[in-house]
């Protein structure tokens, strides 16, 4: 913890923002709070969680992100506004390492891409109209949050999850 300096929220999802308050609590206010426009309302305690979250406390947005915008860390992460699993998910894209972050937008199963669990993905069109995004970038590799790490066949499974083809594996 002593190293972390930034967190960036890529959506309201009470297991990815659950324990903010406490990383923040922990890193005794070292650490700036990075997200999209589009969260804030959530973040704030202004809008009610879309899927629950009671037991979250409210924390403020040190820094607001803006689609297409390009982070200066790391050698540069452009962040990439991916609503439909939620409206305010956000992507980013490490452009030296080729490395797509989808948060929720995609899942992964054994290294095959697949598209997002449709139970949790209110927005389905929407969703499919973010993942197509993904299609204009040099990707390597895929960090999804529900699977983990994918290195193959990535943009031929984007084409196929974006066409409805999900499940030619």
């Amino acid at each position: 913890l002593g190293r972390l300096t930034k967190i960036i929220i890529t959506h309201q999802d009470l297991d990815h923002i659950g324990s903010l308050r406490e990383l923040l609590e922990a890193c005794e206010g070292r650490v700036q709070v990075l997200a999209h426009e589009a969260i804030i309302p959530y973040l704030s305690g202004e809008t009610p969680l879309i899927k629950g979250g009671a037991l979250f406390t409210p924390t403020k947005v040190d820094r607001i992100l803006h689609d297409g915008e390009v982070l200066p860390y790391a050698g540069g992460i452009r962040v990439i506004y991916t609503p439909g699993h939620s409206p305010d998910h956000i992507s980013l894209y490490h452009e030296p390492s080729k490395t797509l972050i989808t948060g929720d937008a995609l899942t992964s199963h054994n290294g095959v891409l697949m598209p997002p669990s449709p139970t949790h993905t209110p927005e389905w069109d929407t969703a499919m109209e973010s993942i197509s995004k993904f299609q204009a970038l040099d990707i390597d590799t895929v960090i999804t949050y529900h699977g983990g790490i994918v290195t193959n066949r990535i943009q031929e499974r984007l084409k196929e999850i974006v066409n409805g083809q999900d499940a030619a594996i």
